[in-house]
């Protein structure tokens, strides 16, 4: 691994993934999550923005009315969802200038991104917004 993974891991990216999968393993954990309902396309949308609410909910509980909070739910539904890699991407754009990385740069983040929620053990449908087949 280079240096600038290395980086990427240890700083935003690879916090902003682990501040995502311990939103999963806390809806999971108090109930709020249900697997039942990952199914079909649309419950799986539903559990994964779910998911997306607890984690915003925590990332600005001293400041509900952020307007942050707002963009990177309309980020993550217009241009990243549907799944969890997404929203963490969703979180970067609006709080780390995600877009003004090229291409490569953005690709290398995806794949620390998927090696993060690999490593906790999340699922590909929960990661990628598309339910098994």
């Amino acid at each position: 691994m280079g240096i600038g993974k290395w980086l990427a891991r240890k700083g935003n990216i690879g916090g902003t993934s682990k501040f995502v999968i311990n939103a999963f393993w806390s809806a999971l954990g108090n109930g709020s999550f249900d697997g039942d309902n990952c199914k079909t396309a649309k419950g799986l949308k539903e559990e994964i923005l779910k998911i997306a609410n607890i984690a915003l909910d925590a990332r600005f509980f001293s400041d509900p009315d952020n307007p942050h909070k707002q963009e990177i739910l309309e980020e993550f539904e217009n241009n990243h969802g549907p799944g969890l890699a997404g929203f963490v991407e969703s979180i970067l754009v609006v709080e780390a200038d995600w877009n003004k990385n090229d291409n490569a740069t953005q690709q290398m983040f995806r794949e620390i991104i998927l090696e993060e929620f690999q490593k906790a053990k999340i699922g590909k449908a929960i990661i990628n917004g598309k339910p098994l087949k």
